[in-house]
């Protein structure tokens, strides 16, 4: 519906959205994706426009540990509000199929991969769910999601 959470993936190869439903409960991915190596990449840039994309606004932000996967990653979190509601957002990078939260980790892995001297692809993802009440509950639905993310 209009003035839900629609983040933008600046000069990503391609990006995909989707909704996924269980029950009354709502997660929402975004999977961007990104040639690597690529000079000035904006792989690692692309945070703003999901984080906070108007009209939300960054309330706080925080890392876990959870598994994605099958692999136990420290993700990204931030808490976003618009007109009383409040969702959370949950984001890392997966480059040469190894997942990391984190921008230097990621930088990392990207110059890494340009040392192969072949074209791959480094993906951006983020998952958000409404924080129903409390944003614990939110934290376990995307726990749960993460853990069913497909082998990277």
């Amino acid at each position: 519906t209009r003035g839900d959470w629609l983040p933008k993936a600046d000069k990503a190869e391609r990006a995909m959205i989707a909704g996924y439903r269980n029950g009354q409960t709502m997660v929402t991915e975004i999977v961007a994706l990104y040639p690597v190596p690529e000079r000035g990449n904006p792989l690692t840039r692309t945070v703003a426009h999901v984080v906070q994309p108007e009209p939300w606004r960054l309330v706080e932000t925080g890392r876990v540990r959870t598994s994605v996967g099958g692999h136990t990653v420290v993700l990204n979190t931030a808490k976003i509000a618009r007109d009383g509601r409040q969702r959370l957002v949950w984001w890392f990078y997966i480059i040469d199929g190894q997942p990391t939260g984190s921008v230097l980790e990621a930088k990392l892995l990207q110059a890494k991969a340009a040392l192969h001297g072949e074209r791959r692809l480094g993906a951006f993802v983020a998952l958000s769910t409404e924080i129903p009440d409390t944003i614990e509950s939110g934290a376990a639905t995307l726990a749960a999601f993460a853990e069913k993310l497909a082998p990277l």
